[in-house]
């Protein structure tokens, strides 16, 4: 008994430092999605976004974050750079979701015995389709990050002067949080642009 009773405290103990891990984690990345939230939603006010509330939301943030970057368009033009970003974020959404769905298909038999022959046939080529979705949904997150990256380098741009905003990226690739500190910082500076009188440019047009 008293091994029984040991082993049960250890693996309590193992659990237990799991789920305040799993919980440190949960607190700092709500705080830094808050600070991110608030930081880009500012931003997105500022470069004359209305739905700028959009960058509390899962995906909605991609949208604010490419629409700012258009109207910048120091290093990338492309028109409705959020419109893009948000779609590709959804498409890639749609191909987990279809791969979750071609996963449980060699399954199948074991809701009907007439459906063997038909789930055997099937194994392989949910197999391939497998590896293509994971493909198609590893190149939707790459372009995704690709471009989020040059927005958020547009953004720097904006409000950070010198070689500060090269620093800025830097760090927003090898530590993504510091995205959200940085958006949050530079929030409340003035923008480059207009101390430059730089014109500015509605491209939503």
């Amino acid at each position: 008994m008293g091994d029984f009773e040991g082993l049960g405290r250890i693996m309590l103990g193992f659990f237990g430092v799991i789920a305040l891990v799993f919980l440190i984690y949960f607190v700092f990345k709500t705080i830094f999605w808050i600070f991110k939230s608030i930081g880009l939603h500012k931003i997105g006010k500022d470069h004359g976004i209305e739905a700028a509330w959009l960058a509390w939301l899962p995906v909605g943030d991609l949208y604010v974050l490419g629409s700012v970057s258009d109207r910048i368009k120091k290093i990338w033009k492309i028109k409705n750079m959020g419109v893009f970003l948000v779609l590709l974020s959804l498409a890639q959404i749609v191909v987990i979701g279809i791969g979750i769905v071609v996963a449980l298909i060699p399954y199948i038999h074991i809701f009907s015995e007439n459906l063997s022959d038909l789930a055997e046939i099937t194994i392989t080529l949910s197999q391939v389709f497998k590896e293509v979705l994971k493909l198609l949904v590893e190149l939707a997150a790459g372009v995704v990050y690709i471009f989020r990256l040059i927005a958020l380098y547009q953004i720097y741009s904006e409000y950070v002067v010198g070689d500060k905003k090269i620093l800025y990226i830097v760090l927003s690739i090898i530590l993504p949080f510091m995205q959200s500190i940085f958006l949050f910082t530079i929030k409340d500076k003035p923008i480059i642009r207009n101390q430059q009188n730089v014109p500015y440019v509605n491209t939503t047009m």
